[in-house]
């Protein structure tokens, strides 16, 4: 789970099994053929031109996509929702010819904002993962996108602690305050 808005392009690096989920990408995303074994890209959100070689791609979301923004070799792409022409081959439940606000809320903050919309076309269209069926992009999974990015795990928000403590002292108090985020 990330927020990625630079460039995210994996040319220096050599993957095998690698895994990109539930994450918001806005802007171009490459995983090129030179340096490609196997890689997972599922449950994303894409507003920028996606390069894809020996990848399994499934349900995700692209915005703003040309076709000629769309590159995929060697890969199975399944069960993905686009913005305007279908970028994505047809077949395998793959759907386009969407507006953006059929898809999405886009207001909000800067990452709420790609919460799906009432009615949206990718509720309940992601391929069915060990019998559940997801919805497409990073909030449609049983681990989906935090808002904020805030892991599902106790936060400590406060910490108030002696500046010094007397070297006879056999104790000391700390005060700690803390918040679930399940």
């Amino acid at each position: 789970m990330s927020f990625f808005s630079g460039t995210s392009s994996l040319t220096n690096h050599r993957y095998e099994g690698l895994e990109v989920t539930n994450c918001i990408i806005t802007s171009t995303f490459s995983l090129p053929a030179a340096n490609s074994i196997s890689a997972l890209v599922r449950n994303n959100f894409f507003s920028g031109g996606i390069t894809i070689h020996n990848t399994y791609f499934a349900n995700n979301i692209a915005i703003n996509i040309g076709t000629a923004s769309f590159t995929a070799t060697s890969s199975l792409i399944r069960n993905n929702i686009s913005q305007g022409a279908n970028v994505f081959p047809a077949g395998n439940g793959n759907q386009g010819n969407f507006t953006i606000a059929q898809i999405m809320l886009n207001t909000g903050s800067t990452d709420g904002r790609f919460r799906l919309a009432a009615g949206s076309p990718a509720i309940g269209a992601g391929e069915s993962v060990g019998g559940i069926t997801p919805d497409c992009g990073p909030f449609g999974t049983a681990d989906p996108y935090r808002l904020s990015g805030i892991p599902a795990i106790p936060t400590i928000y406060s910490l108030t602690v002696p500046g010094s403590v007397p070297a006879a002292s056999t104790s000391m108090n700390i005060t700690l305050s803390t918040r679930s985020n399940n």
